[in-house]
C-alpha cells in the first residue's frame, strides 16, 4: 500500500508594501529569512514580490520550496494581468466567493488558458506540474491580457491572500517523475516524434501531447531549463521559487520587462574580508601527482580552501567522474562546433564567459543555456593583473556587472566564478564566497589559448588523455581549433576508460 505524503501551505495575506526592507529599485535591508542570497532564485523572488504577483507566506517567509497549486498559479497570472474584471457564466462560477482563486479561475476560463476537456475536472487545489505551468503560460502569452511592459503596478492595492480553503481535504503531493529516478525508463510512444529542440532531454517522451509545442516554445526562449542537464521532468510538481524564476524569464523575454538586481544590506566587503591577506597567488596545478594520477596542488588547494571559501579545483570524493569546462574570453569561431560535439555526445560542460563575450554572442550563450550547459562568471573586464589588483569594492562591481548582463539579457543566474588567469588572493576568495559564488579552478590545463601557436591534434589529445584522473576538472579554451578538433575523440577515450562527465554545481 502506497503511503501518501501531505503538504500544508499556510499563507498569511501580506500587502507588498508591508514587507520590511524591500526598496523597489535595488536595496534590501531585511529579506525573507528563507531566501538566502546564495540561492539561484534570490532575485526572482524579490522581483515577483515587487510586482505584486506573489506574497510571502508569513511575515518573513516566502516558502521557496513550497509546492505551487494550480489555483495559486492562476492567481499569480491574474495579478500579472492587473486583476481585470471577469465575465461570469463559466463552470467555475460555483466556486465559493470566499476562495481567493475564484476570479483567477474564471479569468482562466475567459482566456481559454486550460487544456481542453479539463474544465470539469480541473481541481485548483491540486499541485501544479511543470507541463501545466508551461502550457498555461504559453496560452497566456497569446491571449488578450491587459498587461504590457509599461504597466505601473499599484502597490497600494492589497493582493488577495494565498490561503488555502480551510474546508478542503489534504493535498497529496504527486509522486516523483519516474524518468528522474530511472531515465532508462523513458519510453516515448513509437508513433510520437520528439521535436529536435527537446531531444536533449531523456524524458521528453513523458511530455503530454497537449504540452509538447509549449515546451518547444519555452525551451527555445530560455524560459524553462531542465531540472537536471538532461531531465525536463514534465510531471514534477512546481515549487514557488521555480514558478517565480519562470515568470521572471517570461517577463524579460516576452514582455520587455527590466530585471532588478537586489543587494542585501550587508555588503560582501565585510570586516573579515578586509582582515585577510591580499597577497597575489598565481594558480597552477603542477606536475607532481599521487597514485591515482591526481595532481598534488589541486588536492592541497581543496584541503586549505575548499570548504573554507567554497572552492573547487578537483573533486576528491569521486572515483569515476570528470568535469569539462571552457573559458570564453572572445569568440574565435569554434564554440558552435564545440556545442555541436557536446550535443552529439550528450555531454554537458561549464562555459566561463566574460562581459564582452556575453554581449557579443547572444546566440551562443542562449545555446549553452538551452542545451543544458552551465554558464559561469569569468569577470566582466578580465583585468590584466588579476582580480586582487582591484579594490574589494571594484571586484564586487566587476563581478556583479556580468551577473547583471546574464540576468537582464538571458534571465540567467550564474553561481560559478573562475579567476582570470587563475590569479587570486585569500581576501578575494572570501569576497567571491560572500557573493554566493563558487570559485572553480582546475586540475588540468595546457598551452591551448595562443591561436597562432596551436599544438598538433595528436600531441594535444595525448596530453588530455594521459592526464585523466578521478575528479578531474579540465580547463580548455574555446578559441582553440585543436580543442574543437580533438574534443569528440577525447570524450570517447574518457568514457572508454570507465569515467563519466558531470556538471559542476554550487
Amino acid at each position: 500500500m502506497k503511503k501518501k505524503v501531505y503538504l500544508f501551505i499556510s499563507a498569511v495575506m501580506i500587502p507588498v508594501l508591508s514587507l520590511p526592507g524591500i526598496v523597489f529599485g535595488g536595496e534590501i535591508t531585511v529579506h525573507f529569512n528563507d531566501v538566502p542570497k546564495n540561492q539561484w532564485y534570490y532575485n526572482d523572488v524579490y522581483n515577483v514580490v515587487e510586482r505584486g504577483m506573489f506574497n510571502g507566506t508569513a511575515f518573513n517567509s516566502f516558502s521557496p520550496d513550497g509546492k505551487m497549486t494550480r489555483g495559486m498559479y492562476l492567481t499569480v497570472l491574474y495579478r500579472m494581468s492587473g486583476s481585470p474584471a471577469v465575465e461570469y457564466g463559466t463552470v467555475f462560477d460555483r466556486i465559493r466567493d470566499s476562495l481567493y482563486y475564484k476570479n483567477a479561475m474564471i479569468f482562466a476560463d475567459n482566456k481559454k488558458l486550460l487544456p481542453q476537456n479539463t474544465y470539469e475536472t480541473f481541481d485548483p487545489e491540486k499541485p501544479l506540474t511543470r507541463e501545466e505551468m508551461v502550457y498555461i503560460l504559453d496560452k497566456y502569452r497569446t491571449c488578450d491580457t491587459v498587461t504590457d511592459e509599461n504597466t505601473e503596478y499599484n502597490r497600494d492595492i492589497k493582493p488577495q491572500s494565498e490561503e488555502l480553503n480551510p474546508d478542503s481535504s489534504e493535498i497529496p503531493i504527486q509522486t516523483d517523475n519516474p524518468a528522474v529516478k530511472n531515465p532508462e525508463n523513458n519510453t516515448a510512444a513509437s508513433d510520437m516524434s520528439i521535436p529536435a529542440e527537446l531531444a536533449i532531454f531523456t524524458d521528453a517522451g513523458l511530455i503530454s501531447e497537449y504540452a509538447m509545442d509549449s515546451f518547444v516554445w519555452a525551451v527555445n526562449k530560455g524560459i524553462i531549463n531542465g531540472k537536471e542537464s538532461d531531465i525536463i521532468a514534465p510531471s514534477d510538481n512546481c515549487t514557488r521559487a521555480e514558478v517565480s524564476a519562470v515568470l521572471m524569464r517570461y517577463r524579460t523575454k516576452e514582455m520587455g520587462d527590466s530585471y532588478n538586481y537586489y543587494r542585501t544590506g550587508t555588503s560582501p566587503v565585510t570586516g573579515e574580508v578586509l582582515s585577510l591577506p591580499n597577497t597575489t597567488a598565481n594558480y597552477w596545478f603542477g606536475s607532481a601527482s599521487d597514485s591515482l594520477n591526481r595532481p598534488n596542488e589541486p588536492m592541497r588547494i581543496m584541503d586549505v580552501y575548499g570548504d573554507k571559501y567554497n572552492v573547487l579545483s578537483i573533486d576528491k570524493n569521486v572515483t569515476n567522474r570528470v568535469y569539462l569546462t571552457f573559458d570564453e574570453g572572445y569568440e574565435n569561431g569554434y564554440t558552435g562546433r564545440i556545442l555541436d560535439i557536446l550535443k552529439e555526445k550528450n555531454v554537458k560542460a561549464v562555459f566561463f564567459v566574460t562581459g564582452q563575450y556575453a554581449k557579443q554572442n547572444p546566440t551562443l550563450i542562449s545555446r549553452m543555456i538551452n542545451e543544458g550547459h552551465i554558464v559561469g562568471n569569468h569577470s566582466n573586464s578580465h583585468p590584466e593583473k588579476g582580480m586582487p589588483s582591484l579594490s574589494p569594492d571594484a571586484q564586487v562591481n566587476d563581478i556583479e556587472a556580468l551577473q547583471n548582463i546574464l540576468r537582464t539579457q538571458y534571465g540567467y543566474e550564474m553561481t560559478l566564478f573562475r579567476y582570470p588567469a587563475g590569479t587570486y588572493s585569500e581576501q578575494s576568495l572570501m569576497l567571491v564566497k560572500n557573493m554566493g559564488l563558487k570559485s572553480v579552478f582546475w586540475s588540468f590545463a595546457y598551452y591551448d589559448y595562443d591561436v597562432k601557436k596551436q599544438p598538433s591534434a595528436s600531441s594535444a589529445l595525448s596530453k588530455l588523455n594521459s592526464a585523466l584522473h578521478p575528479g578531474a576538472v579540465y580547463l580548455l579554451h574555446a578559441v582553440s581549433d585543436t580543442n574543437a578538433s580533438i574534443l569528440g575523440n577525447f570524450i570517447d577515450h574518457v568514457r572508454n576508460m570507465g569515467y563519466e562527465f558531470s556538471l559542476i554545481y554550487n
